[in-house]
């Protein structure tokens, strides 16, 4: 028996800018397509036989709006800076026994964040996760091996989703925002599979099961009636945490290098592989108390 332990750390700074002015214009005389037309592509098929047959031409419309009247009737500035530090810690140990191996370790993470929409309220927030894994393999035979796992892993949100600024879309009049009380998606993970090697190939098959907690998805709400700079939107999208989601999966794969055939063709090989998947996903609909179930995608 053999036993190897290692430790190590990992240090992480990021910082992110963005940001757009959007100026809204109205005219009181007729502006149409024709106004602005590009026709030198009309003609032009595109994938799947696809043509576009009506384009705006920039130098047109720019030359339009340049020689009539036109009145500003709204303008919004949406800029925003984000930055995020990871600082996390690790031990792990490697046991080699008679029949097989085991590795385990723990990790632990801190994450802190901070930003907002520039000139605006800044926000800010942190987090610490203690994340253990093992993995366990047996050698059942020369050319069959068994393998189980475990683990608690997080998949953090992106900065932007927790900071940025408003965007907003006068077409359909809705607002699109961040959430800074998102948390991080948390998964515990169960694997196992069983592995036979097979001369110059492998057969395996094995199975999966996840456990996540606050999962991220983007929920639309409508009817809220929100007032910026004087103008109402009726719909908002946001990130938000859903309420638990599962994932059950088994998988099987297939390789083989056809070392049996004469040069230069010995080389060649084939593989396929195969997955199953069955998934639930329980999120918030919008309406406070109120929740639905579907898929994960």
């Amino acid at each position: 028996d053999a036993l190897t332990v290692k430790a190590g750390g990992v240090y992480r700074d990021r910082s992110k800018k963005e940001g757009f002015d959007f100026f809204r214009y109205v005219s009181d005389g007729p502006y149409t397509l024709a106004d602005a037309l590009d026709t030198k592509l009309a003609d032009v098929d595109y994938q799947g036989n696809y043509q576009f047959l009506f384009r705006v031409d920039s130098d047109a419309a720019n030359a339009f709006f340049a020689n009539n009247a036109f009145t500003e009737s709204f303008t919004t500035s949406s800029r925003s800076t984000a930055s995020e530090e990871v600082i996390a810690g690790y031990l792990q140990g490697d046991l080699d026994f008679g029949i097989g191996s085991l590795v385990g370790g723990l990790r632990v993470e801190h994450t802190s964040w901070e930003g907002g929409p520039t000139g605006g309220e800044q926000v800010s927030g942190e987090y610490t996760n203690w994340l253990p894994s093992a993995i366990a393999r047996f050698n059942l035979a020369e050319d069959l091996t068994f393998r189980v796992a475990a683990s608690r892993t997080i998949g953090r949100p992106d900065i932007t989703s927790l900071t940025r600024g408003l965007s907003l879309n006068l077409a359909d009049m809705s607002v699109t925002r961040s959430n800074p009380d998102l948390e991080p998606r948390k998964s515990t993970n169960v694997d196992v599979s069983l592995e036979w090697y097979i001369p110059d190939g492998i057969l395996a098959v094995g199975g999966f099961y996840k456990d996540i907690e606050d999962e991220i998805f983007n929920l639309t709400t409508t009817d809220v009636n929100l007032v910026i700079d004087g103008v109402s939107f009726d719909t908002v999208n946001q990130p938000e945490n859903a309420a638990s989601a599962e994932i059950w999966g088994l998988e099987a794969q297939y390789q083989q290098v056809m070392s049996f055939l004469p040069a230069p063709w010995d080389g060649l090989g084939v593989g396929a592989n195969v997955t199953w998947l069955d998934t639930e996903f329980i999120v918030p609909t919008g309406t406070p108390g109120e929740t639905r179930e579907t898929t994960l995608f």
